[in-house]
C-alpha cells in the first residue's frame, strides 16, 4: 500500500499512509482495550451450529435458515472457522471487522490518491478524513460486537462490488472488464448473504449502471447481467422467507410519514453528533442536503460514469438507512433510541466517505463557481469536527460495554450459582443460556477455554488461612436477601493490600462461591445499586436453616486471609 500511494503522488503519500496508520491504530486500541470474550444476545443462537459444526451434524440449510430478517451464511460460516480455530472467542470476530474496514480503507484511500484533476492539497485532506470516518468509534457495537460482523461484511463487500464495477466502467480492455465484473458479482452474491442491507446494493448499481450508459444501457451485457444477477440474489433471498413475528407492521410507514423521516434522519446523523443526540436529527439534515447537491451537480454534467464509485457510496448508504427506517420505525415509540442505535452509524459513516469523494473532486472541477467550493470546505469541516465528538462517544460506550461484557463472563462462568434473572444480562432467555451452557463448558469453550473464577482447593482448609479483618472493608448493606437470590455488595480492599488481593470469595458455611472482582476497582468501596458491585447467588443452592457469611481474599503468594463478616441469612 505504501508504494502505490507514494508512487501515485510522490512525497504526499507519507501523509496518505500515516493519516491512515492514526485512524487504524486508534481503532485497534479500542478493539484492544474494551473487547471482552464472552457470548452476547445474537451469539448465543450460534452455540447449536457450533454444537452440530463438532458433531458432524452441520448442513448447508443450518446455515441458510433466516436469522430474524437476514440471511447470514456467509458471516455464519466465517464465525464458525473463526469458533473452531480459537476456541469460540468472541473478540476474534472483532478483528476480523477491523481487517474488513482495514481493506475498506485501503481501497477508499487508493482511489482518492490516484483520481487525476485533483489537488495534492485536497488529497491528503480527503486522505486523512476518509480513514477516521471508515474507522470512527461512533459505530461501537459493530466494534465491540463480533456478531455485527453481520453487518460490517455487508458494508465492506458493498463498497468492494461498486469499486469492481467503477473498474469496469473505465476498464479499456474487454477481458479487464468481464472480470472486473465477474468480481463486483461475486462481492455482491456475498454482501447480499452477510445481512438484509447487502440487497440494496443491486438496486443501487443498476439505477446507476443505468445512468452511466445513459441510452446504451438496455443493450449493454452488463447492464442486463447485473439486473439478471440482482433477480437471481432477490429470489434466492426470499425463498422460503418469513416475516419475523415481532416486526411491526410496514404499513405503520405510511399512517405516520413524520415518524419515518425523524427515524432516517436520526440514524443518519447519530454518527456525527457525538453524545449530542438532539444534533443527530440536524445532521442528518445536512447530510442529505450535501448529498442531494452533489448528486444533482454530477447528474446535470452527465458525469455519473466518471463519478460512480462516490455516488454509489453514498447513495447506497442512504438506501440502507431507509429500509432500516422503514422496517424499524413502528419500534420508535415503544423504542425511541432505537434510531440511534450505533450499529446503524457504518451505513452513514459510509455515506459520508461518499460525499468527501465527490466533494474533493467538485472543487476543483468547479473552476471559479465559488459556491461548490465553498461547499466542499463546509462538508470536510463539519466533519472534521465530528471526529472529536465521535471518538469521546465511542470510548465513553466502550468503557461501559467492557465493563457490562466482563460482568456477564463472571455471571456465565459461575452460571450454576447464578439466579435467572443474572442471567438474562447476556441473552433474554435464561433457559436458553442454561440449555447452551453446559455444551461450551463440557468442550472448553467461550469463556470455559481459561476459567477466571475457579476456586483453588486450599480455600476449604481454614487451617491454612490468616484471620485479617483489615484487608477488606465491608460496606453497610453488604447482604441484601431478594425472594429468589441473595446479593452481596463487593468489599472494598484496603489501600494497604491493594497490590497484594488477587481475588475474593464468599463463605457460607464451607460453600465457597466466587465475587466479581477486578484489580482496577479493588479500593473503591462497592454501589450495591450498580450491578458491577454485586455478585447474586441463587438460594436453591443452599439448604434451609440460618447460614453465615465469611469473606476470603486470596493474595497474590497463593495464601488467604479470611475476614469474618458477622453477618448471617434464613434461607
Amino acid at each position: 500500500m505504501t508504494h502505490i500511494l507514494i508512487k501515485s503522488n510522490g512525497g504526499g503519500g507519507a501523509a496518505y499512509v500515516l493519516s491512515a496508520l492514526a485512524a487504524a491504530l486508534l481503532c485497534a486500541c479500542f478493539i484492544f482495550l474494551y473487547g471482552v470474550n464472552v457470548l452476547h444476545l445474537d451469539e448465543w443462537e450460534l452455540v447449536p451450529l457450533v454444537q452440530k459444526m463438532q458433531d458432524g451434524t452441520l448442513s448447508f440449510a443450518d446455515l441458510w435458515a433466516q436469522h430474524n430478517e437476514h440471511r447470514i451464511a456467509l458471516p455464519a460460516l466465517l464465525y464458525l472457522g473463526l469458533a473452531a480455530a480459537t476456541g469460540f472467542n468472541t473478540v476474534a470476530p472483532m478483528w476480523c471487522s477491523f481487517a474488513l474496514l482495514s481493506a475498506a480503507a485501503y481501497v477508499v484511500v487508493r482511489y482518492a490518491v490516484r483520481r487525476r484533476g485533483v489537488s495534492g492539497g485536497r488529497k491528503i485532506l480527503a486522505a486523512i478524513l476518509l480513514p477516521f470516518l471508515l474507522f470512527s468509534l461512533a459505530q461501537y457495537e459493530n466494534l465491540l460486537w463480533g456478531f455485527q460482523i453481520t453487518f460490517i461484511m455487508a458494508l465492506c463487500l458493498s463498497i468492494a462490488a461498486f469499486y469492481f464495477l467503477h473498474l469496469m466502467i473505465h476498464a479499456e480492455d474487454a477481458k479487464r472488464r468481464l472480470r472486473y465484473f465477474i468480481a463486483a458479482l461475486a462481492a455482491a452474491f456475498a454482501a447480499s448473504f452477510s445481512s438484509s442491507q447487502g440487497l440494496v446494493l443491486w438496486i443501487t448499481g443498476a439505477a446507476l449502471l443505468a445512468l452511466a450508459y445513459r441510452k446504451k444501457s438496455a443493450s449493454s451485457p452488463y447492464f442486463i447481467g447485473w439486473n439478471a444477477a440482482a433477480v437471481c440474489a432477490w429470489a434466492g433471498y426470499f425463498y422460503h422467507y418469513a416475516k419475523p413475528e415481532r416486526h411491526p407492521s410496514l404499513g405503520y410507514l405510511f399512517d405516520h410519514p413524520a415518524a419515518f423521516l425523524k427515524y432516517f434522519f436520526s440514524a443518519a446523523g447519530n454518527a456525527f453528533a457525538g453524545s449530542f443526540k438532539a444534533w443527530a436529527v440536524p445532521a442528518g439534515v445536512v447530510l442529505v442536503l450535501f448529498a442531494l447537491a452533489a448528486c444533482l451537480i454530477v447528474l446535470r454534467r452527465k458525469q455519473t460514469a466518471h463519478f460512480f464509485f462516490p455516488m454509489a457510496l453514498t447513495l447506497n448508504s442512504l438506501l440502507v438507512l431507509g429500509s432500516i427506517a422503514v422496517g424499524r420505525v413502528g419500534l420508535l415509540e415503544a423504542m425511541p433510541e432505537q434510531a440511534l442505535a450505533s450499529r446503524y452509524t457504518s451505513f452513514a459513516l459510509c455515506a459520508a466517505v461518499g460525499l468527501a469523494l465527490l466533494w474533493m473532486e467538485l472543487a476543483d472541477a468547479g473552476g471559479k463557481k465559488t459556491a461548490v467550493k465553498n461547499a466542499a470546505y463546509a462538508f470536510f469541516i463539519l466533519f472534521f469536527l465530528s471526529i472529536p465528538l465521535s471518538a469521546a462517544e465511542g470510548f465513553h460506550h466502550g468503557k461501559e460495554i467492557e465493563k457490562l461484557r466482563d460482568y456477564n463472563a463472571y455471571v456465565l462462568e459461575n452460571k450454576d450459582f447464578q439466579p435467572d434473572y443474572f442471567l438474562t444480562y447476556m441473552y433474554p432467555s435464561a433457559d436458553s443460556v442454561r440449555a447452551r451452557a453446559p455444551f461450551l463448558e463440557a468442550r472448553r469453550l467461550n469463556v470455559f477455554r481459561k476459567p477466571r473464577y475457579a476456586v483453588p482447593p486450599a480455600l476449604y482448609a481454614d487451617s491454612l488461612g490468616r484471620r485479617a479483618a483489615a484487608v477488606l472493608q465491608i460496606p453497610a448493606k453488604a447482604l441484601q436477601v431478594a425472594p429468589d437470590f441473595i446479593v452481596l455488595a463487593r468489599p472494598a480492599v484496603h489501600v494497604r493490600y491493594k497490590h497484594s488481593v488477587q481475588a475474593l470469595f464468599a463463605d457460607f458455611d464451607g460453600q465457597i462461591f466466587p465475587l466479581h472482582y477486578r484489580t482496577t476497582h479493588n479500593t473503591r468501596a462497592a454501589n450495591p445499586s450498580s450491578m458491577y458491585g454485586v455478585s447474586a447467588v441463587s438460594k436453591h443452592v443452599f439448604a434451609p436453616g440460618i447460614h453465615t457469611l465469611t469473606y476470603k481474599a486470596l493474595m497474590n503468594d497463593g495464601s488467604y486471609c479470611i475476614v469474618p463478616s458477622g453477618m448471617a441469612f434464613e434461607r
